[in-house]
């Protein structure tokens, strides 16, 4: 059975942002391929910030 992780991506700057946001993604990704499960696709959810695209391109994701 194929499962899909969708991970929504706010990277763009906005008054009330939270400290952190890139590295937590790439930490969420990191946690997704320490899993022994490997059976899935990630699909990183952008909100229209280049930052996003960017940074996934180092990474076997899908971006939408």
């Amino acid at each position: 059975m194929r499962f899909n992780i969708v991970i929504s991506s706010y990277l763009r700057d906005y008054p009330t942002a939270a400290k952190g946001r890139e590295e937590k993604i790439v930490r969420s990704i990191g946690s997704v391929f320490a899993q022994s499960f490997a059976d899935y696709e990630i699909i990183v959810v952008a909100d229209g910030c280049d930052r996003t695209v960017e940074m996934m391109k180092d990474y076997d994701v899908r971006v939408l």
